[in-house]
C-alpha cells in the first residue's frame, strides 16, 4: 500500500489529485497510517447506507467512496486497486484528468483476476458496480 500511495502522491504533485485511502472497517485508520505516504487521506468505505440495488460486496465499498467523494465537492473520482503500484505515474495523472474533462466520462481498466485495477467516473454510475462478481476471471458490467 506505501508504494501505491506514494505513486498517487508523486502524482498529486504534477496534478489537481487528492489522494485518499478507502478503508473498511470503523476504527482501522491507526492500523493503515505507518502504510501510508504523506498527505494521503482516509476515506471510511464499508459499503453502508443506501445502495442502488444490485450493487453488492465489495462493489457496495466501491460505489460507496465513489458517491462520497463526488459528494464531498470533487468534479470526478478514480478509484485504484492496491495491487497496482508499478502503474507509470503519467498514466496516474492521465486517468485522473479524464474523468473531469466535459461531458460524461468514465475510464475503466480491467484486472485479471475480475474488476477494475482503476476506475473514474464524474457521476456515480450504479452499473459500473452492479451485479459483478469481483475478483472473478467472469467480473465485469
Amino acid at each position: 500500500m506505501l508504494d501505491t500511495t506514494t505513486n498517487v502522491a508523486l502524482a498529486a504533485s504534477s496534478a489537481p489529485i487528492s489522494a485518499c485511502v478507502a478503508y473498511a472497517p470503523a476504527g482501522e485508520e491507526m492500523e493503515l497510517k505507518p502504510y501510508l505516504a504523506a498527505g494521503s487521506g482516509l476515506l471510511l468505505a464499508d459499503g453502508e447506507g443506501v445502495m442502488p440495488d444490485g450493487v453488492e460486496g465489495f462493489g457496495r465499498s466501491l460505489f460507496g467512496a465513489v458517491r462520497d467523494l463526488l459528494d464531498a465537492g470533487y468534479v470526478s473520482a478514480c478509484v485504484l486497486n492496491s495491487d497496482g503500484p508499478t502503474l507509470p505515474t503519467a498514466f496516474l495523472i492521465r486517468a485522473a484528468a479524464l474523468p473531469a474533462e466535459p461531458g460524461d466520462r468514465v475510464v475503466l481498466g480491467p484486472a485479471e483476476d475480475g474488476g477494475y485495477y482503476i476506475l473514474g467516473v464524474k457521476q456515480p454510475h450504479a452499473a459500473l458496480f452492479r451485479d459483478i462478481a469481483w475478483s472473478a476471471a467472469d467480473a465485469g458490467p
